[in-house]
């Protein structure tokens, strides 16, 4: 029986199966099936680290339907790595096959976007030794529930190090007389708990509320509700960041 939780990722396989066609390919077919009408495959190549001129024109980015956390996601993913030197490089295209694979294959169907990145890059690492260094996104878009871009980014090197950050963009924040978007991101402190975003998300509303009658720029009001949030997950964040449009 097929997993509900990867349906759209076993088709492909199925079709990989027998008929040999190219992955990519079909993650496009699979996509337009669904009736994503911006949901396509973005290939976005540039030139390669260090001096492989073979790696120029390799796709960086894909775009994928992924079921989680009780939903269809649309997601963008997107890699970059450095290779060691003297090292035979595979190609970007195979390494975002392999990270594919791996979200395929995480059992659980409502985990945070935050673990589904931080196994696949450790996958990705295992499997390629002469990987120095990789950082891989997840870039979920907007969704009926939660009408926000999110991004997880997880960076891995050899040496064992990692690196996890989060960033949100809350839109149509009342202040004063007009709406605001503001867009948090965060580096989180090593070995801590994922807080839920959407609670950062109602705090950032009840802080930007308190301060409507304020004389603040909206320099100002970046700089208190950067303080703010610090401050309520001083044991969570290692660096945050707020920025705010109109």
């Amino acid at each position: 029986m097929v997993s509900k939780s990867r349906i759209f990722l076993q088709v492909e396989k199925l079709v990989l199966s027998s008929l040999n066609v190219d992955y990519f390919a079909v993650c496009f077919i699979a996509v337009c099936c669904v009736g994503w009408a911006n949901a396509q495959p973005t290939f976005l190549g540039r030139p390669a680290y260090a001096s492989s001129s073979t790696q120029a024109n390799q796709p960086e980015k894909i775009n994928l339907v992924i079921y989680n956390q009780g939903m269809l996601n649309q997601v963008n993913i997107q890699l970059d790595y450095v290779i060691g030197d003297g090292s035979e490089y595979p190609s970007r295209r195979e390494l975002l096959s392999t990270a594919v694979a791996a979200i395929d294959q995480y059992p659980d169907q409502n985990q945070y976007w935050e673990v589904l990145n931080r196994s696949t890059t450790q996958a990705l690492i295992q499997k390629y030794p002469n990987i120095q260094y990789l950082s891989l996104s997840l870039e979920v878009s907007p969704r009926p529930t939660i009408p926000y871009t999110c991004t997880s980014t997880v960076t891995r090197w050899r040496n064992g190090s990692v690196q996890e950050n989060w960033s949100f963009i809350a839109t149509d924040i009342p202040w004063r007389s007009e709406a605001i978007d503001i867009q948090i991101g965060y580096r989180y402190q090593e070995s801590t708990n994922y807080p839920d975003f959407l609670d950062i998300r109602d705090r950032l509303i009840a802080y930007v509320s308190s301060l409507d009658d304020s004389n603040l720029s909206v320099e100002q009001l970046e700089i208190a509700l950067a303080y703010r949030l610090r401050q309520d997950y001083i044991d969570n964040f290692a660096e945050l960041t707020v920025g705010i449009s109109n």
